[in-house]
């Protein structure tokens, strides 16, 4: 059984409210309300030689989801059956095979993408019709984790403890390659090392316009556009909050050298949830790069470091 990803679990329920942000776009248009009969299909799809640290032999994963009108409630099925194939130009590749995370279902593949190499997905379902979309799988990315300051532990009700401290984190962009970077603070615990957890970027809103915070802050997007071919050195608060008990093991950093469709997605889908469907905020439409469906494949080529807390 795959182990579940929490990143994926999150983008599939959020399918129905960003869905209708797509289609309330555009004011020179009627807005039709989507209809029970007129389904859609949300696509959550990325590959990596590293795609799932959980799942290290995997190198594609594809969630797919009923895109629904909010008259239909809460969302929460999975389309099961389809044929997901994967292509490089007219040639095909591989079928997926289906899989479950839980309780939810997963199409995944063995096959290890090669950086620089362009895939195409298709997925064929007899009630959704046919999606298609293509990606490329960036180059390999340096970066690693230069230290950590300033180490604080502040006690809590109920014997809890907050853990807080600075991570010095840097970036070697490459002129030639995408710009845009995914990157995820972890630790994990003595008593349960198998299980990621992750923290919450205190200082994720800085003052920098590199940075987009990403699902309430626990992992950040960047644009090195901003920072071309140049090293970007990060300063970020990490922060905590401990049960009675419990010792962090260590930390660790996922730098994700990120395609553009991933980064546009991604990014784009964080405003949606910061803005959180305020009326007072315009609204941001999702970037999709899937035809015939909504939702994104994505490339990124991760990199991985480690540190120990004294």
């Amino acid at each position: 059984m795959i182990r579940e990803h929490r990143v994926c679990q999150f983008m599939s329920r959020t399918f129905c409210l960003l869905a209708l942000g797509i289609m309330m776009q555009g004011c020179e248009q009627i807005f039709e309300p989507l209809e029970a009969d007129d389904p859609q299909m949300g696509v959550s799809a990325t590959f990596s030689p590293l795609v799932d640290v959980a799942n290290p032999d995997l190198g594609f994963m594809v969630f797919l989801t009923p895109v629904v009108p909010f008259s239909a409630g809460p969302n929460d099925s999975f389309i099961e059956g389809a044929l997901v194939e994967l292509y490089s130009g007219n040639q095909l590749l591989t079928t997926f095979v289906e899989g479950s995370i839980g309780p939810r279902r997963v199409y995944a593949s063995f096959l290890k993408p090669e950086p620089g190499k362009s895939y195409t997905l298709r997925i064929s379902d007899p009630e959704y019709g046919v999606a298609e979309a293509t990606d490329r799988l960036p180059g390999a990315l340096t970066a690693s984790i230069l230290g950590y300051s300033d180490l604080e532990l502040t006690d809590l009700p109920e014997n809890k403890q907050r853990i807080n401290f600075t991570i010095e984190l840097e970036i070697e962009d490459k002129p030639i390659e995408d710009d845009y970077y995914h990157v995820y603070l972890e630790y994990r615990l003595t008593s349960d090392p198998s299980n990621r957890r992750f923290f919450q970027i205190a200082n994720a809103e800085q003052n920098d316009p590199a940075i987009t915070p990403f699902l309430l802050s626990q992992s950040i997007l960047l644009d090195g556009r901003l920072f071309d071919g140049e090293k970007k050195t990060l300063k970020l608060t990490c922060q905590a909050d401990l049960d009675p008990g419990e010792e962090i093991l260590n930390v660790q950093s996922e730098f994700r050298h990120v395609s553009f469709n991933y980064y546009q997605f991604h990014r784009t889908q964080a405003i949606q949830v910061s803005n959180g469907g305020s009326p007072v905020v315009e609204p941001t439409p999702l970037f999709s790069n899937v035809s015939g469906g909504v939702g994104f494949f994505g490339g990124f080529n991760p990199t991985r470091d480690t540190i120990q807390l004294n």
